[in-house]
């Protein structure tokens, strides 16, 4: 009798091991995602924009961004630039393209012919930069 609950006890711990690891690497994954978001961005690009786009952050002459149903928002210039004494944010986001005209289509990628395009996106602690249309050569 005292062998079965034995085997029972060490069989009861090698099932609860993985299970307790499992639900410590998740906690850590979850934890990992959520301190890396940041607030999404809305840019607000002109009609038929294509060509780069350039945004330089914490210029205290320019305006701070406006939020827009949780959205920061970039209103891009006609000359694709954009300024703002905000500060630039690091992190995951679901950011949203779109013309002014048109802004139930999301440009970072097109519902019709599934083709992207926001490209090169690049940035650093003042500036962000990406190219609007077909990929660049």
């Amino acid at each position: 009798m005292k062998n079965n609950s034995r085997k029972s006890k060490i069989i009861t711990i090698l099932i609860a091991i993985p299970i307790f690891l499992f639900i410590i690497l998740e906690l850590n994954f979850a934890v990992n995602y959520f301190s890396q978001l940041r607030t999404p961005s809305l840019y607000i690009l002109p009609d038929n924009y294509v060509g780069w786009v350039s945004i330089v952050y914490q210029d205290e002459t320019c305006p701070a961004l406006e939020l827009k149903d949780d959205h920061k928002v970039f209103e891009i210039k006609e000359d694709g630039t954009f300024c703002t004494s905000n500060a630039i944010e690091f992190g995951r986001a679901t950011d949203r393209y779109v013309y002014r005209s048109r802004t139930d289509i999301n440009l970072i990628q097109n519902p019709k012919t599934g083709m992207n395009y926001i490209w090169n996106a690049s940035n650093n602690e003042v500036s962000e930069k990406f190219y609007i249309g077909k990929k660049p050569d």
